[in-house]
């Protein structure tokens, strides 16, 4: 017999991801640590595999997504604004080919499009007074599959305790132009950048299902994504309509790396190892707990208004909204 449910979810979140850009070409990342930040909060409540493992029970599930999302951050040096729209989704598919083992195919990502602007109020030794990122787009995909073991409980028990590993992919893509200026003679570089770097890694979760009484039931979960390799990556200039003057007292942007892969460090003169390297985030992690109504097949994440509450204060993140509505069938054990 078939089972269906169908989820609905609504939240405000912000996390710890979106660092405070403020010297050298880190501002240029805006966009793609958007979309690192937008995958972290759809792992506070990512499709999961199921729960029981009974041979020949499966269970696919879809979760579409929509967000919008603003940045307003700054201090006494800088200040990193920008809005930014965009879909993003994850999916899941679990089989059970043995009773308690079974096999995985998840995935996630998003596609975002924007506009970034980094402002320094005393322009100081580099010139730089404002950074615009015009026409971002940006997007980030993750995907893994492996093997599921279901190492406590049972179908007639109310207690599960499924854990899941294997190996993981993630692709980043981004383009956008960049419009360097000052107060005194305008616009110093005018040039577009992109980048499609790709990441190879692991994926671990554990999660567990818990019956308190009849009709309800509680879902912990905890995921850790890793990459490998070398965070630093090269991006493309594919047009440079307005090159930088390529002084010793200028920071010529296009040719500029983040000070992790090798960019300038400090004010002139710099401390360049290589040009055209910017690092990427590597890790898509999350945690969180569901609550699920068993005879609707209804399920609420309970996770992000707790994590809003405890994290806005502390971090200068965007306000990030996202619509969501997950699906699920098969003939799964709920």
């Amino acid at each position: 017999m078939e089972r269906k449910s169908f989820r609905f979810l609504t939240f405000l979140l912000s996390l710890s991801l979106i660092p405070h850009f403020t010297h050298g070409f880190h501002e240029a990342g805006l966009g793609i640590e958007a979309s690192h930040f937008t995958n972290r909060l759809l792992m506070t409540n990512p499709p999961l595999p199921m729960l029981y493992y009974k041979k020949g029970s499966y269970r696919i599930s879809v979760q579409p997504n929509f967000i919008t999302g603003d940045l307003d951050v700054s201090d006494s040096l800088a200040q990193d604004t920008g809005d930014f729209e965009g879909f993003g989704g994850a999916a899941s598919l679990s089989y059970a080919f043995a009773d308690r083992w079974g096999l995985f195919l998840w995935g996630l990502g998003n596609a975002l499009s924007g506009n970034f602007k980094h402002n320094v109020p005393s322009c100081g030794a580099r010139g730089i007074c404002t950074v615009d990122m015009k026409n971002t787009d940006a997007s980030l995909v993750a995907v893994s599959g492996g093997l599921v073991y279901q190492l406590f409980g049972g179908t007639d028990s109310g207690f599960s305790l499924p854990l899941f590993a294997g190996p993981s992919f993630m692709q980043a893509k981004f383009s956008q132009n960049i419009l360097n200026s000052d107060t005194t003679s305008g616009i110093r570089e005018d040039f577009d950048m992109e980048a499609s770097p790709t990441f190879s890694g692991f994926f671990v979760g554990a999660q567990a299902g818990i019956d308190i009484g009849k009709n309800l039931k509680l879902n912990p979960f905890f995921i850790l994504g890793k990459t490998l390799g070398d965070e630093c990556r090269s991006f493309n200039v594919t047009t440079i309509r307005v090159a930088g003057p390529g002084t010793s007292s200028d920071l010529d942007l296009a040719n500029e790396s983040t000070p992790e892969c090798g960019g300038t460090t400090g004010t002139p003169p710099r401390a360049r190892t290589r040009s055209r390297f910017m690092g990427y985030d590597q890790s898509l992690s999350g945690a969180g707990l569901n609550i699920v109504f068993k005879p609707w097949g209804l399920s609420a994440n309970i996770t992000a208004p707790i994590l809003k509450s405890g994290l806005a204060k502390e971090n200068r993140d965007p306000e990030v909204t996202t619509f969501s509505i997950s699906w699920s069938f098969g003939n799964y054990v709920k």
